[in-house]
């Protein structure tokens, strides 16, 4: 039969133009091993398939070259980047969340400008741990209150909170008994009246001896004075030295307290105590809480004594002297006064 003609519409099939060649006719020809192969059975299928599918399988991405990271990875301290998250973004963060980047800051790689910049942030991480400890020991102070004849200051135990609590966390705190009940009553009257206080230390913005400082002076005025004596003493505590802080709450708190100051200084003559602490090197310290008119003369006292027994030294030739003693070097006469920088130097106490 003749071959029918193509359809005008129709285009033909495009062809090579060239004869196979003998070696595309033997590469045609059936394999003679393929039937052993079908004879291998499924096992070897199964293998091709899974090695077909390995050599699909894209390779897993090479880790990052830290080396090619474009500069906004680069956050090396000593690096301008570094420089800046010192400078703006730590302030940022919340105290807990300083943690992670004061962990991963190696201070050795710091300059200057950027070590300051640490030490501020490690500071207000540790006034939020201080917080933490704080509003623990004010825990322990709601369950363990006094009852009976275990309350009050004759059970030696801050008034409403049991004895038995500050035996209980001396060892966990690391601190003798007595150190473990004042930190207690300090913990529960801030964690009790002074709120904004204990809230500057949650933010860093005061470490813990201020809120202590802030803390004991107010311990003892009346609940109703606590909220004017917190605005007056807290704004700016941060900023300013520990001793400016506690001359701060004491003017506060006589200028609020009720009782008149000679009533006050009777009742606190009753707290009177003397410390003696051995130290190295045969030296001892020694501790008096008295009137502020007899510490004033015991020091006097011990500073004429020195200077008597230091004029000796030096006559003798051994050359031991004092250099705030008149006659034997240069200085004042080393006497205080009540008025002036006498009680301010002695940081006095309230009450007198």
């Amino acid at each position: 039969m003749a071959a029918e003609p193509l359809d005008e519409a129709q285009e033909p099939e495009e062809h090579s133009g060239s004869a196979a060649t003998p070696d595309e006719v033997s590469e045609a020809k059936p394999d003679p091993t393929a039937s052993a192969q079908s004879a291998a059975g499924p096992a070897m299928a199964e293998d091709r398939t899974l090695s077909d599918s390995a050599a699909v399988e894209p390779a897993p991405e090479a880790a990052e070259d830290p080396d090619i990271a474009g500069p906004e990875d680069d956050t090396a301290v000593g690096s301008p980047a570094g420089r800046e998250l010192w400078e703006e973004d730590w302030r940022e963060l919340e105290p807990a969340e300083l943690a992670g980047l004061l962990a991963g800051t190696d201070p050795g790689t710091l300059d200057d400008w950027s070590t300051l910049e640490y030490l501020k942030a490690v500071g207000k991480h540790e006034a939020w741990t201080q917080s933490r400890r704080t509003r623990g020991l004010h825990r322990m102070a709601v369950l363990r209150p006094a009852t009976g004849a275990d309350a009050g200051a004759d059970a030696g135990a801050p008034d409403g909170i049991s004895r038995h609590a500050a035996q209980e966390l001396a060892p966990i705190l690391g601190v003798p008994r007595r150190q473990a009940a004042a930190d207690l009553a300090d913990a529960h009257q801030l964690g009790t009246h002074l709120p904004a206080t204990l809230a500057a230390l949650d933010q860093g913005a005061i470490d813990l001896p201020r809120a202590t400082a802030i803390a004991r002076k107010g311990a003892d005025l009346p609940p109703e004075t606590l909220a004017e004596y917190e605005n007056t003493v807290l704004p700016g505590a941060g900023t300013i030295t520990l001793e400016s802080v506690h001359a701060r709450a004491r003017t506060a708190r006589d200028q609020l307290h009720p009782v008149p100051l000679e009533t006050r200084h009777r009742a606190a003559m009753e707290r009177r105590t003397v410390q003696y602490l051995p130290q190295d090197d045969g030296m001892a310290e020694l501790f008096i809480r008295t009137s502020a008119d007899k510490a004033l003369l015991a020091y006097n006292l011990m500073q004429a004594h020195a200077r008597k027994l230091n004029c000796a030294g030096f006559r003798r030739g051994s050359g031991f002297t004092h250099s705030g003693v008149p006659g034997c070097g240069s200085g004042g006469n080393g006497v205080r006064t009540l008025s002036g920088s006498g009680s301010r130097w002695m940081n006095g106490d309230a009450d007198g």
